[in-house]
């Protein structure tokens, strides 16, 4: 799945696409002359907002802390209300360090995904973010360190990791991966963009029928002409569009050079 920004990957720094990018389509010569409206709705919305995941079992998880998975964010205008953005489908999950003496090797970073404090596997666990990193050795490649796991001995650890770039080799520590505050958590890789380039929302009337509605992929920003000067729009839906229809389109989204 797509990320809503473009971000950098902490492990080898490589750029990683979002879904929204700033290659705005020219629509100025589309653009219905005096049909842009603005409907600055940002101080009658609520100021506050709440992110969360999905409600999670984990024994871990509860003991210690579930608040360390929410994020509030004052948007700094609006009503005193707060509206809550609230994961459908995936749970909060903690990372933590195993040392050595558990899985051998140098330790490693990994998911607690345990029923009880004892570590009891939870095998039922529900759907949670996961990155993958493969399988990693544990010591020595000609003389590998071994450890069970259900009865099995096993020469190396599967690396899973709730967010890219969670430490795994020794001396590092497990990121933080909620939405506490930290660099590379959710809330700023994700979330934070859209608070930042939000702005009022705006409707503009497009002519061109289906060949302007094919150019709009809501990935791509929209160059309208206002009636003061140009705008880039952040189009959120297109409204009362039939197929061979000559009727203006109806577009609405968020004015991004605000």
């Amino acid at each position: 799945m797509y990320a809503p920004y473009d971000y950098a990957r902490t492990e080898d720094n490589n750029t990683v696409p979002g879904f929204y990018q700033p290659r705005p389509v020219d629509l100025r010569n589309q653009t219905v002359p005096d049909s842009v409206e603005w409907s600055d709705d940002q101080e009658t919305a609520p100021r506050f907002r709440v992110y969360d995941f999905a409600s999670g079992d984990d024994a871990i998880v509860k003991e210690r802390g579930r608040d360390r998975f929410r994020r509030k964010v004052d948007l700094g205008r609006g009503t005193s209300d707060e509206t809550e953005y609230k994961n459908p489908l995936f749970g909060p999950t903690l990372n933590l360090r195993m040392p050595a003496e558990i899985v051998a090797g140098t330790g490693i970073v990994m998911p607690a995904l345990w029923s009880d404090l004892d570590g009891t596997i939870n095998h039922e666990p529900g759907p949670r973010i996961a990155v993958w990193y493969g399988q990693v050795e544990q010591g020595d490649p000609s003389a590998p360190n071994t450890w069970s796991f259900d009865g099995e001995d096993q020469t190396t650890v599967p690396v899973l990791s709730m967010i890219p770039g969670a430490g795994i080799g020794e001396g590092q520590k497990p990121e933080p991966i909620t939405f506490t505050g930290f660099v590379n958590d959710l809330y700023n890789r994700h979330y934070r963009g859209e608070i930042e380039q939000g702005g009022p929302t705006v409707s503009v009337l497009l002519t061109g029928g289906d060949a302007t509605y094919d150019l709009i992929t809501f990935r791509k920003t929209l160059l309208v002409k206002g009636a003061t000067g140009d705008y880039e729009l952040q189009p959120s839906a297109v409204r009362d569009h039939a197929r061979g229809s000559g009727v203006a389109l109806l577009i609405e989204g968020k004015n991004k050079m605000f």
